[in-house]
């Protein structure tokens, strides 16, 4: 055998060797595990045979480790009854509390109207909405029946009644009107949110402005009737202020001498001049 071959047999031989050795040393741990577990057990089984042993020696009138396990065990079961106890009276007393605020709010409650308007109060929204009524019948409100439209008891809102399956219920407007009766329900609204000062105790600062109401190509007459629903308006402290782009022939015609009309040549805001 040359040289070479003679060197990597000896090397191969040696690596054989070293994954033996490798191998018996995991085997060697192994075993070494296992005997570190034997011997916790052993420790294990030899305390219970001493506790054992003890029991059997211990006198017959000793208690047991059981009993005396029982005692401790039912003496933290006392603890915790007593500071079960502690809060239940505690929450008693709170409880008294609470009773005792429900009891008077309870009579406060009681002592309230059940409805949220007062006779007063439907009274004027009665009014309010016989004053839009009217003044939609004078603009030409065509998309309902002046009668058909009523005020919300919640938040006042204009709505409509109508007739569906034998039952009368209130509806949003909504989009249900045309352009033009959008605008004309919004002069009424606040028409006769003005004029309501004229009968009732009111919070409405007396003023209202409307800035270019003829939109929505509305017809001259219900324009010229606003006018003149607007100057009627103004009276008793009262003041409504209306700027229009129709002719001052056409206005002039329409309320005549009952308001005071102011005429710009051109635009009312225009750039200084330098």
């Amino acid at each position: 055998m040359a040289l070479e071959e003679n060197v990597t047999f000896v090397k191969s031989q040696l690596e054989l060797y070293d994954s033996a050795f490798s191998n018996s040393r995991e085997r060697l741990q192994e075993i070494a595990a296992r005997y570190r577990g034997s011997e916790r057990d052993l420790q294990d089984m030899q305390q219970q045979l001493r506790a054992l042993r003890q029991e059997l020696m211990r006198p017959s009138a000793s208690p047991s480790r059981a009993a005396i396990e029982e005692i401790v065990r039912l003496q933290a079961f006392v603890e915790r009854l007593r500071a079960v106890d502690d809060l239940s009276l505690s929450l008693l007393d709170e409880l008294r509390q609470i009773a005792a605020d429900w009891a008077t709010v309870t009579n406060e409650l009681r002592l309230l109207p059940s409805d949220e308007l007062t006779s007063s109060d439907r009274m004027k929204l009665e009014l309010f909405q016989t004053t839009i009524r009217q003044h939609l019948d004078r603009y030409g409100f065509r998309s309902f029946q002046p009668d058909e439209i009523c005020l919300s008891t919640d938040n006042f809102r204009p709505l409509v009644t109508q007739t569906e399956k034998g039952e009368t219920v209130e509806k949003e407007i909504n989009f249900e009107v045309s352009a033009s009766d959008a605008i004309r329900l919004k002069w009424a609204y606040y028409l006769s949110c003005l004029e309501l000062m004229t009968h009732v105790a009111t919070n409405h600062p007396g003023l209202a402005i409307f800035d270019e109401p003829g939109q929505q190509e509305i017809e001259s007459a219900s324009l010229f009737e606003f006018l003149r629903s607007a100057a009627r308006g103004a009276a008793a402290g009262r003041q409504v202020i209306v700027s229009t782009s129709e002719s001052l022939e056409a206005v002039s015609s329409a309320i005549r001498d009952t308001a005071n009309i102011v005429s710009f040549p051109a635009f009312i805001l225009q750039p200084i001049s330098s």
